[in-house]
């Protein structure tokens, strides 16, 4: 998984998303436009949403620069993020059929056999994801991921409370692992990792202008800390109050080495969590009123944008994949490098306890999907399948 990111015209083209402008004039949904980075970066988050599908049904290395230029055209040609969609689908259609050498057999038969195949790869044994940062590796290997809250660093309580005298409730905030079956989702949340950078980057207050948002992805403490300075003016709070908190923050931010971790993406086979069937697979692939593409996408769509574990996950059931920062995504960098790591092999690497976490509150909320963020990229992840588009 992601090995295709290993590729040099994938690096360029995911770069290319970041910093060209006629990437910029695609248009996401309107549930996004109050969201900075995923309307800013939306061409790169539907590129590599698109780039990991192609990898999970299709992964063949003959046909990835092929599709690399398809993923061009059709991000040029098209500004509506349905169109592009549709463009997308069309092509995995074509792959598939070419990959399954389905020529001469008639249309129901090339519909079910096309459509079968995509299920048992995508779904029967496919993946939740878990978006955090590098500085928790150590811990998920160890403990897995856990279903009930984490425990907050205390320096970040001591800010809630600082900032909860003067109507800021929970600024950093507690909440149970929630994984997705959305890459877009996984990928989104591991760039903002720690789970602390983002619940700075989903506040209220960061829509206006006087702060900078670029910094919650470059993880640049020097502009974070300005924010936060600007927060403490904005709320009023004195001197001691606005010393307490720039501190503690600073503290945690140098205690974690945020500045030289990386997105790391946790695999969960679907079987793991009882999650690998669709109840109304039958009647997609039945229904023959609808195109090919359009059943892919209905069956390929998110469901799970956000699920709350109801179980522990063991450490033996993950597969950790470490990706490139956001820089390295930005600059194109050739050491672009993928780390795939296998827990079962790695484990006994660490030399960190159960105990010696607990003890130390060391598991602070790695990574938890926010459900105010996911809220606003439900129509990215076609969670509401009236919203996928009919790619008759």
């Amino acid at each position: 998984m992601f090995e295709s990111l290993k590729n040099k015209d994938v690096r360029t083209f995911l770069q290319q998303t970041l910093t060209k402008d006629c990437y910029k004039s695609i248009e996401p949904p309107e549930s996004l436009k109050n969201n900075y980075y995923l309307e800013k970066n939306f061409a790169f988050f539907i590129a590599i949403d698109a780039i990991v599908k192609f990898e999970q049904v299709i992964n063949d290395n003959n046909l990835i620069d092929e599709y690399i230029e398809q993923l061009k055209r059709i991000f040029k040609k098209f500004t509506n993020y349905n169109d592009i969609k549709k463009g997308i689908y069309l092509f995995l259609e074509k792959a598939l059929s070419e990959k399954l050498d389905i020529s001469g057999k008639s249309p129901e038969e090339k519909r079910a056999q096309l459509l079968y195949y995509v299920y048992d790869k995508y779904i029967v044994n496919g993946y939740f994801y878990f978006g955090f940062c590098s500085n928790y590796t150590n811990e998920i290997t160890c403990l897995g991921l856990r279903k009930e809250n984490f425990i907050l660093d205390e320096r970040l309580e001591k800010i809630n409370q600082i900032i909860s005298k003067v109507g800021t409730e929970n600024l950093f905030k507690r909440e149970n692992t929630g994984i997705t079956d959305n890459v877009i989702v996984a990928i989104y949340f591991a760039l903002l990792s720690p789970s602390y950078i983002s619940d700075l980057s989903t506040s209220s207050y960061l829509k206006s202008k006087k702060y900078n948002k670029d910094c919650l992805f470059s993880k640049n403490l020097d502009e974070i800390r300005n924010n936060l300075l600007t927060l403490s003016k904005e709320k009023r709070l004195n001197n001691k109050d606005t010393s307490d908190v720039i501190n503690n923050f600073v503290e945690t931010y140098s205690s974690d080495k945020v500045n030289n971790t990386k997105p790391c993406i946790a695999l969960i086979k679907r079987s793991t969590i009882l999650k690998n069937e669709l109840k109304d697979i039958q009647e997609i692939i039945n229904n023959k009123d609808e195109s090919i593409a359009s059943s892919l996408s209905l069956i390929m769509e998110s469901r799970y944008n956000s699920y709350e574990l109801e179980n522990d996950i063991a450490p033996s059931e993950i597969r950790i994949i470490e990706l490139p920062k956001y820089s390295e995504f930005l600059l194109g960098l050739s050491n672009f490098a993928i780390v795939n790591k296998n827990i079962d092999i790695v484990q006994d690497d660490f030399k960190i306890s159960e105990e010696d976490i607990i003890k130390n509150k060391e598991i602070n909320a790695y990574g938890a999907v926010s459900v105010a963020i996911v809220g606003s990229i439900l129509i990215i992840a076609g969670l509401i399948i009236s919203v996928i588009l009919k790619l008759t």
